[in-house]
């Protein structure tokens, strides 16, 4: 029961991260063509759309769909929109990450031991597992 607890909880968190990955991963798609339209430079800059470099567009865009994207995800989730708080907390993720991974490491210890004293009971000598094509 509580190796299935830990898989679900190191399962719930992989689906987490995987979905934060994903949504990066399409900000940084942006079509060139698409909106949302590049971030105009300002007058007092001296630059215009047209003169910035077709990267730096590019980045604004990526930037605005994330935005976008985030303003979205915020309102779904009932927070408020103009905070600057990260809707993710990676630090409490990286804590939650290790603390499961540390839970995962002694059960499987837990469970070697118990496999080695089984194994001693029932007269079995202890045999290791190897890969194949391993010496």
């Amino acid at each position: 029961a509580e190796v299935d607890a830990s898989a679900r909880g190191l399962k719930a968190q992989a689906q987490r991260v995987a979905l934060e990955a994903e949504q990066a991963a399409r900000a940084f798609a942006v079509p060139r063509g698409s909106d949302p339209r590049p971030v105009e430079a300002s007058a007092a800059s001296g630059g215009s759309p047209g003169a910035l470099a077709e990267r730096d567009i590019a980045v604004q865009r990526a930037c605005a769909f994330w935005l976008e994207q985030e303003r979205l995800r915020r309102e779904r989730a009932g927070l408020p929109i103009a905070s600057l708080v990260p809707r993710m907390d990676w630090d409490e993720e990286r804590v939650q990450h290790q603390a499961s991974r540390r839970a995962a490491e002694a059960k499987f210890v837990q469970l070697a031991k118990l496999r080695r004293l089984l194994q001693v009971r029932s007269g079995a000598a202890p045999t290791r597992r190897r890969c194949h094509g391993c010496a």
